[in-house]
């Protein structure tokens, strides 16, 4: 860990949610953030993905919580807000590591529960957390939300289209957020 106010960067006092980090991206976000020093948010659909990362972080002499969140579940997104507020009392910047695609094809093959749980997770729940927490750091007097999108959302594709058009989505939402805030 790196110590408060040492090397060039520290993310001292600020607490951060890192959705979908018990593994990839967002563990790596999660990991690098705590070694920033800065409090952080692991979750996973099981917590016991999260708690693992969240134990590593903590072995490391890190500061973390895990939280259960199914992103598709506002009720989940509601309790993970609630969750960090009352555990650290400020939410400094959220990042949206967020993505499903429960199978492949042309968009003309694509069934609709495909399309309904794609852009649940993928756009809906991200929108969700924009509304919970961007209040909040607004309160505070700043903060940052990122999106983490892909690189399907620039091109067209047979295998995975039903993924990239909610990757292009993100693309979209994180501009009107932005002008929004």
């Amino acid at each position: 860990m790196v110590e408060a106010g040492g090397g060039l960067f520290s993310l001292a006092g600020k607490v951060s949610i890192v959705l979908g980090s018990s593994r990839g991206i967002g563990r790596s976000i999660a990991e690098e953030t705590a070694g920033l020093c800065g409090s952080v948010v692991v979750t996973a659909r099981k917590l016991e993905d999260a708690q693992v990362v969240c134990d590593a972080i903590t072995a490391k002499g890190g500061t973390a919580l895990a939280v259960a969140c199914e992103a598709s579940s506002k009720e989940d997104l509601d309790r993970l807000v609630r969750r960090t507020l009352e555990t650290y009392g400020r939410i400094d910047a959220v990042v949206a590591n967020v993505a499903v695609n429960p199978g492949f094809g042309p968009v003309s093959q694509a069934p609709d529960d495909h399309w309904d749980t794609v852009m649940a997770v993928n756009v809906k729940a991200v929108v969700w957390l924009a509304q919970m927490t961007m209040p909040e750091m607004e309160r505070q007097g700043g903060g940052s939300f990122t999106i983490i999108s892909s690189v399907g959302a620039l091109f067209g594709t047979l295998a995975a289209p039903v993924y990239a058009v909610s990757k292009t989505a993100e693309l979209g939402l994180v501009r009107n957020l932005a002008v929004e805030w």
